[in-house]
């Protein structure tokens, strides 16, 4: 009995043995294809591990290669505080220094705006001028909202030494851009003793528009003031489409060729007025806020 039983586990054996079971080749293919798996799956995830390393590594650089401007907090406190008192003649003060020449300088060599923020969701920011008529930097003072202007700020250019030349702006920014009400001022200061005690006279030949915004470009109805060193002040109405004069009228002279355009489409609200007269080479000109009117 024994023996048929030895026999029959034999044989029992040999037919599973026969149909490969427990086979050493099977479970080297299993042990292949679990390997190529594991393999496939960490290759996949190489390009994610690389990119995460690569970003890391330009953070890094980025942090290397921002300036350090920690030298410059004082003359942070104060254009904050005169910010927020939007005192501007007291701000092209500030912006007229050699301190913040010095920093403005260094601002436009790097070649990237700074942006110092503040506590209360504000900040102020540098950002490099494209032309040298207001300085090196255009500063904002205002709201920020992930990194973009946003809500109610200012704009300033600084007064250059040698032409006295003055910006301020103020109003309304959306999607990092001037949009929506703004009021502009654009002296040339020739009596003003900027380079000694920056004393300030009456300031002399100013440009003031007051209207909508539209991406930086002037966009429709804008009362246009200019500002006499004498005390009289004159004002008109303009309208602008998208940053380019609406024309109300040609002007022709003698020949009857037209000289001139008139873009006056109403009054201001002074008693004096006055009319706003524009040349040929005037009228695909981009009018808006400084550093947003690209060139045509």
């Amino acid at each position: 009995m024994k023996k048929r039983l030895v026999v029959l586990l034999l044989a029992c054996v040999t037919v599973l043995a026969a149909m490969g079971c427990g086979s050493s080749t099977k479970t080297e293919d299993a042990g292949v294809y679990e390997t190529e798996t594991m393999d496939s799956d960490y290759d996949a995830a190489e390009p994610d591990e690389a990119v995460a390393n690569e970003v890391a590594a330009d953070e890094a650089a980025s942090e290397e290669e921002q300036p350090d401007f920690s030298s410059y907090e004082e003359l942070f406190a104060s254009l904050t505080q005169t910010g927020e008192d939007k005192n501007r003649e007291y701000m092209w003060k500030l912006l007229a220094t050699e301190e913040y020449c010095e920093f403005a300088a260094a601002v436009k060599s790097s070649g990237e705006p700074y942006i110092y923020y503040l506590d209360n969701g504000k900040g102020l920011g540098f950002y490099p001028g494209t032309t040298e008529q207001y300085g090196d930097c255009l500063l904002y003072y205002g709201d920020y909202v992930d990194g973009k202007r946003q809500g109610e700020g200012i704009w300033v250019g600084a007064c250059d030494s040698n032409n006295h030349a003055c910006y301020y702006c103020e109003g309304e920014w959306a999607n990092d851009m001037p949009n929506g009400q703004q009021y502009e001022q654009r002296d040339h200061a020739r009596n003003l003793d900027m380079k000694y005690e920056f004393e300030y006279s009456h300031i002399n030949g100013s440009i003031v528009y007051e209207g909508t915004v539209k991406d930086g470009l002037w966009d429709g109805e804008v009362i246009y003031t200019k500002l006499q060193d004498s005390g009289d002040h004159y004002d008109c109405t303009i309208s602008f489409t998208e940053g380019k004069w609406n024309i109300v009228e040609e002007i022709y002279n003698e020949e009857n060729e037209i000289s001139s355009y008139d873009v006056t489409c109403g009054k201001g609200v002074l008693k004096n007025s006055m009319g706003v007269h524009i040349k040929e080479s005037q009228l695909n000109d981009l009018n808006g806020i400084e550093g947003f009117c690209p060139a045509v």
